[in-house]
């Protein structure tokens, strides 16, 4: 017989700002996911081509975290830290949990995300 391991599962609202009406996704992701992993999934819910450069600002709710995740790309980005190393459970710990998230610095599309909720997921 097989075994079943348990993992779990993350629901988001990824809501973009000053729209109207208001445009939102909700997604589900792996709780192994990193924040690239995350922008990778945001790109595909919201129709982005992912050509453009994006960062993650962390709502730290007492959490030391101030830096900005993203691409450190050169020298100039050194406040940048590389979304890959990241977990997304470094961060998102409790519904209601949230990140800005922008895309494409230029015209400035402004999400922001919000844990909705973790579930288990069973993997056979």
């Amino acid at each position: 017989m097989m075994s079943k391991q348990q993992s779990k599962i993350f629901r988001f609202k990824i809501s973009l700002h000053y729209i109207e009406p208001e445009i939102w996704r909700v997604i589900e992701v792996p709780e192994s996911y990193t924040f690239w992993d995350l922008h990778v999934a945001i790109q595909d819910a919201m129709g982005w081509l992912d050509y453009h450069l994006h960062s993650f600002e962390l709502n730290s709710s007492g959490r030391p975290e101030n830096r900005v995740i993203g691409i450190p790309v050169g020298p100039m980005d050194s406040d940048f830290i590389a979304g890959w190393t990241i977990p997304l459970t470094k961060h998102f710990i409790n519904p209601g949990d949230s990140a800005n998230y922008e895309y494409d610095f230029g015209d400035g599309w402004v999400h922001e995300i919000e844990l909705l909720k973790s579930h288990q997921n069973r993997v056979t």
